[in-house]
């Protein structure tokens, strides 16, 4: 079976007794955190700051520090009718040593399937551009 490397970018920030994690909703799959396909001759590494710098604008120096990687069978292809195949997701952690911004707007790139799509704090799908709204959100953890 093939197997596919993904990459995830966790990006974490402490705020009042919480930890913070960067989220963007998609007009069409909802909630997400960064994440896609690691190309051909990429390291993990270099797929995880890609993937967050395509998906929210951020641009982050330093390597990921990686937590794990866990697999899922999945039909192959964009809209997963392919032939079975592997995802092996990597899970890096990202905490940036910038004064991030509560909430912004950033035109999605790197990705085909997303052109046309934009998002607002609504979740409501336009078909002008391809903006995200990227937000910082905490849960503070159940007792």
């Amino acid at each position: 079976m093939k197997i596919v490397r993904k990459a995830v970018a966790v990006v974490t920030r402490p705020r009042d007794q919480a930890t913070e994690v960067l989220v963007f909703r998609h007009p069409l799959a909802g909630v997400q955190i960064p994440k896609g396909t690691v190309e051909n001759e990429e390291t993990i590494d270099a797929a995880t700051l890609r993937e967050l710098e395509e998906e929210s604008g951020l641009v982050l120096n330093g390597a990921p520090q990686f937590i794990g990687a866990w697999q899922r069978a999945v039909g192959g292809g964009p809209i997963e009718d392919g032939p079975l195949e592997i995802n092996e997701w990597h899970i890096g952690i990202l905490k940036p040593n910038v004064q991030l911004p509560d909430q912004w707007t950033h035109d999605a790139t790197g990705s085909s399937a997303e052109e046309g799509l934009s998002s607002n704090s609504i979740g409501s799908a336009s078909t002008k551009t391809s903006q995200k709204i990227c937000t910082l959100s905490s849960r503070k953890p159940q007792k």
